[in-house]
């Protein structure tokens, strides 16, 4: 009998150790993954826009990309000019004056205290690169991305969405005044 309890007990200890065994290499697999999905290409250095192959998923602006925490945000940007909180637990971060500009340049839009957008506005073009700057034609912009997936027509400019790469420009007449990166939505077709 004490035997078959010792063998019980050898038992149960090997499948806990094989099991936290699992659960760690899990965890480790995780945290790769999340590393992994770090952003490639940061706007404030790179030329990203008319490049082929890229989403919103591979953006950063001041290291900061979709799917960073608002601690993070805050821990590598800095607080920003003005916080909004909604209710359902939505936040905007607007950065102006620790840009040095006076209109607000970049606005930060959280769900849940993770970052679901990143918009930029002209007064961002001294910080962007190339032909990622701010200020294409609304032509120009079709010629290169096609027609847009989804049009929204708000008060003061349109917004034309790119969900597959997870982009939509601010349009006001035929130039473009912002673009906001969003995280993609994959085509259900």
């Amino acid at each position: 009998m004490k035997k078959k309890i010792q063998a019980d007990f050898i038992f149960f200890v090997i499948v806990v150790l094989l099991f936290s065994t699992l659960f760690v290499t899990g965890c480790l697999q995780l945290d790769e993954e999340k590393i992994k999905r770090q952003p490639t290409y940061e706007l404030t250095k790179q030329d990203v826009l008319f490049k082929d192959s890229w989403t919103s998923e591979d953006i950063s602006v001041f290291s900061i990309g979709l799917g960073d925490s608002i601690t993070e945000v805050i821990e590598k940007f800095g607080l920003p000019d003005l916080r909004t909180d909604y209710p359902g637990g939505s936040t905007n971060f607007e950065y102006r004056d620790s840009l040095m500009v006076n209109n607000t340049a970049l606005l930060i839009h959280f769900d849940n205290e993770t970052v679901t957008r990143m918009t930029m506005r002209p007064s961002f073009n001294r910080f962007l690169q190339g032909n990622t700057k701010i200020g294409h034609s609304k032509k120009a912009l079709f010629q290169h991305f096609g027609n847009p997936d989804q049009t929204q027509l708000l008060s003061y400019f349109t917004v034309y969405k790119y969900d597959d790469i997870g982009l939509e420009f601010h349009i006001r007449g035929q130039k473009q005044i912002g673009m906001s990166f969003y995280p993609p939505i994959p085509d259900t077709e």
